[in-house]
């Protein structure tokens, strides 16, 4: 039931991230290379795979409004890992830089998909990033998808 959900969800997603990105690529008018174009294109579907699978998860045991509130926060903590950690070691305050420690296991590092400058659309990914991209992607995914099940209950079938 739950990995119907999700690779529906998915696969609505894939679509619209496919649309989108034809439309840019007709913007940018058909300059910049397809591999390269697609290689970013992957990532951003494998970050949007990430936060549907924890989606799912926290669906399984919370609430609608505190589930979105918590991939929202999954997504921008995701982001700003690097931010955090850099205003932290600046700022030289201990145990903030530790709190980062911990959390940096717990969350997924999705600053490591954003490659949507105008440098990878001309250069592309580098093999090891896209590999790492791929390993650390599927990982978070199927963590969250296999917590998921665990949490899901026969009972939430019935209405």
């Amino acid at each position: 039931f739950l990995l119907s959900k999700f690779f529906s969800v998915l696969i609505f997603s894939l679509l619209g991230a496919l649309i989108l990105s034809f439309i840019l690529f007709v913007l940018l008018k058909f300059e910049v290379n397809y591999l390269f174009f697609s290689q970013i294109v992957l990532m951003l579907l494998i970050e949007v795979s990430i936060l549907i699978s924890a989606a799912l998860f926290f669906g399984s045991w919370m609430l609608p409004s505190t589930t979105t509130i918590s991939v929202f926060g999954i997504y921008m903590i995701g982001h700003w890992m690097q931010e955090i950690e850099f205003f932290g070691k600046k700022a030289n305050i201990e145990w903030f830089v530790d709190t980062y420690n911990v959390v940096k296991w717990l969350v997924p590092h999705l600053y490591q998909f954003n490659f949507r400058n105008e440098y990878f659309f001309n250069v592309g990914l580098q093999w090891h990033s896209l590999a790492w991209g791929i390993f650390h992607g599927s990982s978070w995914t199927l963590l969250f998808l296999l917590l998921a099940i665990y949490q899901f209950k026969r009972k939430d079938l019935v209405v």
